[in-house]
């Protein structure tokens, strides 16, 4: 790479409207043109992105009988809906949780 090439930036809050717009971390890394293993040592391990999954999206639209009577077919579709395939989850128990021990035989 030569001084005068221009670096790339890689954005975090555009990873993450990629990945709420259904990207996968493979289709991130071909947009930015970088090997997925380099993504996923360099880019994805950032705090604000680690643990951070796809949204998977649906292209369907909910409709009454009414709305699509007499034409077949939807004047104008709504946007497609979204669903969270997985989120991040951090649970750690209370620091005065302790697990029972003694029962009562009943």
């Amino acid at each position: 790479m030569s001084d005068t090439a221009e670096k790339k930036q890689i954005v975090v809050e555009d990873i993450q409207d990629m990945l709420k717009a259904g990207k996968t971390r493979k289709d991130i890394a071909e947009h930015y043109d970088l090997p997925i293993t380099w993504m996923a040592e360099n880019v994805f391990n950032h705090p604000d992105l680690k643990g951070l999954k796809t949204k998977k999206t649906y292209d369907v639209v909910v409709v009454k009988r009414s709305d699509v009577q007499g034409t077949g077919e939807l004047q104008a579709a709504p946007e497609a809906q979204t669903e969270e395939v997985a989120e991040e989850v951090a649970h750690t128990p209370a620091a005065d949780f302790a697990p029972a021990t003694d029962f009562e035989d009943r």
